[in-house]
């Protein structure tokens, strides 16, 4: 009990050090807009079908009913492609997530956006790819490393304007962003932690035991006021966690 307490009042008196988040999905009137006119499309489509084959067969005809059910069927999927093709080509212009930085008085000093998808290694940008293929193995090909990408971007904009009583000082440049990297869903996949291995020396074979490993690659790319920078770390882990982290040089 005293250690919860404690942890209770810990949390009270640093509160004042940290911002509230109010996390919201991005572009919501706009996806939904875009959704509702690719279901007036499909449903101009299907209204000029029915229009058309009742001018030619007359109402309460067979012809006219099985080009009713197929127009109305066509209608569905035309719909969602329509939609799909809308959705994606508004991707690049919006984000995941939209979480909106509140202070202590509920008022809002900021925005913070989020956006997470796979992609191939081909679609990243030139320097973040070059950057990755730094240090391969001679002859490894983009396509043969066969490698996984998680593509994770986020946006901060603050107005300093806006923290007033909190922090009187206007000469504000940026708030400090914490972003956590869990690697515990990957374990799971992972083989087990130790692999029995030959090795041949002066013509004897000795069998040794060595980790098992696995790569993750972070290249980071960030906007300053200087410029962009870039960093690159690699995580070696095997299914027991974390073994090492090493920075490699961008250059």
């Amino acid at each position: 009990k005293l250690l919860y307490k404690k942890s209770l009042i810990k949390k009270y008196i640093e509160s004042v050090f940290f911002l509230h988040q109010d996390i919201r999905k991005d572009g919501t009137i706009w996806e939904q807009t875009l959704l509702m006119l690719a279901a007036g499309l499909a449903m101009v489509f299907s209204t000029g079908v029915a229009f058309y084959y009742q001018q030619t067969y007359g109402n309460f005809t067979y012809p006219f009913f099985i080009a009713l059910v197929i127009s109305y069927m066509l209608k569905d999927r035309i719909k969602g492609l329509i939609g799909m093709l809308f959705v994606s080509k508004s991707s690049t212009l919006f984000y995941d997530f939209k979480i909106s930085v509140k202070n202590s008085l509920s008022e809002k000093i900021g925005v913070i956006k989020e956006d997470f998808m796979f992609l191939p290694l081909k679609k990243l940008d030139k320097e973040i790819r070059r950057i990755r293929l730094l240090d391969r193995l001679v002859g490894v090909t983009e396509e043969s490393l066969n490698e996984h990408v998680i593509q994770y971007k986020k946006k901060i904009k603050i107005y300093p304007r806006r923290f007033k009583d909190d922090l009187p000082d206007m000469n504000i440049h940026g708030i400090t962003d914490v972003t956590r990297l869990n690697f515990s869903r990957y374990i799971q996949y992972m083989d087990d932690p130790k692999k029995e291995y030959i090795l041949v020396k002066k013509g004897e074979i000795f069998k040794k035991m060595a980790s098992k490993v696995y790569h993750l690659n972070i290249v980071q790319k960030y906007y300053t006021k200087e410029g962009v920078t870039y960093s690159r770390y690699r995580v070696i882990m095997s299914r027991d966690g974390i073994k090492r982290l090493e920075k490699i040089e961008t250059d």
